[in-house]
Order: structure tokens, then C-alpha cells, then sequence
């Protein structure tokens, strides 16, 4: 019943609703026919759909999506409770928590009968790794402005890392030049957004004056370190991996993660 691409399964092991695994296995030892013994399966797929060799069936769907779902909770909430500990109780104790919650997630993903999963899983584990980056690297001897660099950088390629893993093109991860106007749109909408922002936050100046030649290497670096790379991780690979699992309820989770690890990439 867990396994049913199993090769025992296909040799003729039958797994139905209200029959356990001895009693099939002393009908298949006792009568070996070519004629399938007659039970009442316990799903029966869409028509016109037929399950491929390494999908679960529906009853599998309903009793996995139910633990799963309590997995991800308690993740989330462990997200929280070290944002929690690390804001107002012990930074080292909340780095404790988050290490603790990468190992997990990563067991988890080695763990996972589906492949959906193991693409979400390897993508959520980029939530703790992000405070545990900006929490850890040595960057009182560097100028603010280089903060992100430093940071980005192993998160950039870690991101690159599960990107490969998931198996997702670039145009699942929403790099792709359709709607190309509509996304110039949506791009320049960023500017009003900011200056919005800026004059909410009041944010200290990363240079300290205006000239090109001081600007252009920060902003470069925002650009790519914390523009494009947080919409990478959590629009891209989160969010792809997400609905691949939840359906539209993953956009709702990915976007409840999003502001206490996007507040950890400013480090």
C-alpha cells in the first residue's frame, strides 16, 4: 500500500481497502493465476486520467497532505519561535533553532516518497539558512554597503545549488521573457514602491555621496544580492515547489514565511 511501483506490488501483491497485507500475501501463495483477484480498490481514478507508475494514488494523497501539512505547521512555527528567541531573548539560542530546523528539513527531504516534496523541502531549507548567513558571517571590518555581498554570495549559490536539485527550468522560476512588457510594468512599479518605503524607514545612506563612481558597485550589489536573489528564492524556488505540493494554499504559506526571512537577508 506505501509502495504500489514496487516490483513485488506489480508482480501481483494487491492491495485493497479492507484487505491486509497476510491475508494477500496467502491468496497469491495459495493460487497463482493470471486472473486478478477480485477486491474492491480503494480509489478509482478521474476518468479519462490514468495515475503514472510513480504517483501516489488519491487515499495516499489524503492521509500524506494530512501529516505533511502538521510537518510544514510545525516548521513555520519553528521559524517564529527562533525569530522570537533571536530578537528578544539570545541570538546564539535562536542560531541553535534555525540550525536545528535545517537538519530536519533536510532529513525530511531525504525522507520524502514523493518527488514534489523533496523540490519543496529542499527549497524551504533555504529559509533557516538565510539567518543563519546573516547571523553568523564576520562583518564588523567591512563597510555596510558590502554586508550584502558577503552574505549574498553563499546564498546565491546555495539557491543555485537547490535550483539544480528541484529540477525546475528558468521559466518555472518566472525567468522568462513572455508578458515582457507587463513585467517591465510590474518592474517599474518597484520605484514608486521604494520611494514609499525609504521615507517610512528613514534608512542611513550605504555611501557617502551621490557620484556615480561610489554608487554603481552598491547598487549593483543590491540589485543582484538582495533584489533578485530574495525573488529567486521565495517568488522562484519556493514558490513553484509550493503549489507543485499545496496547490494555491503554498502561496499563502511562502508569503506568511516571507517577511521574517526577507528581514533576515539585511544582515
Amino acid at each position: 500500500m506505501l509502495d504500489p511501483g514496487n516490483a513485488l506490488a506489480q508482480d501481483g501483491l494487491e492491495w485493497a481497502a479492507e484487505a491486509d497485507f497476510t491475508t494477500q500475501v496467502a491468496r497469491r501463495s495459495h493460487a497463482r493465476s493470471n486472473q486478478a483477484v477480485s477486491t474492491q480498490p480503494i480509489f478509482s481514478p478521474t476518468p479519462g486520467r490514468s495515475l503514472k507508475a510513480d504517483e501516489p494514488t488519491p487515499a495516499m494523497l489524503r492521509w500524506w497532505g494530512l501529516a505533511y501539512s502538521w510537518y510544514l505547521a510545525l516548521y513555520g512555527l519553528g521559524l517564529a519561535a527562533a525569530e522570537i528567541v533571536t530578537t528578544f531573548y539570545h541570538p546564539q539560542i535562536g542560531l541553535v533553532i534555525h540550525g536545528a530546523r535545517l537538519v530536519l528539513i533536510l532529513l525530511h527531504a531525504s525522507l520524502a516518497a514523493r518527488d514534489a516534496e523533496q523540490k519543496f523541502l529542499f527549497s524551504l531549507a533555504l529559509a533557516p539558512l538565510i539567518r543563519l548567513l546573516s547571523l553568523s558571517m564576520p562583518l564588523a571590518h567591512f563597510q555596510f554597503a558590502y554586508w550584502y555581498l558577503i552574505v549574498g554570495a553563499p546564498l546565491l549559490l546555495s539557491a543555485l545549488l537547490v535550483f539544480r536539485l528541484t529540477g525546475f527550468t528558468l521559466g518555472q522560476v518566472g525567468l522568462t521573457r513572455r508578458n515582457l512588457p507587463l513585467q517591465t510594468l510590474i518592474g517599474l512599479s518597484g520605484l514608486a514602491l521604494g520611494w514609499i518605503e525609504y521615507h517610512i524607514l528613514k534608512p542611513a545612506p550605504l555611501v557617502e555621496s551621490s557620484s556615480l563612481h561610489q554608487i554603481w558597485l552598491p547598487a549593483l550589489i543590491l540589485l543582484v544580492f538582495t533584489g533578485f536573489l530574495e525573488e529567486f528564492i521565495f517568488r522562484g524556488l519556493m514558490q513553484s515547489a509550493s503549489h507543485e505540493v499545496m496547490g494555491a494554499s503554498g502561496l499563502l504559506y511562502i508569503s506568511l514565511l516571507m517577511p521574517s526571512c526577507i528581514s533576515a537577508t539585511a544582515p
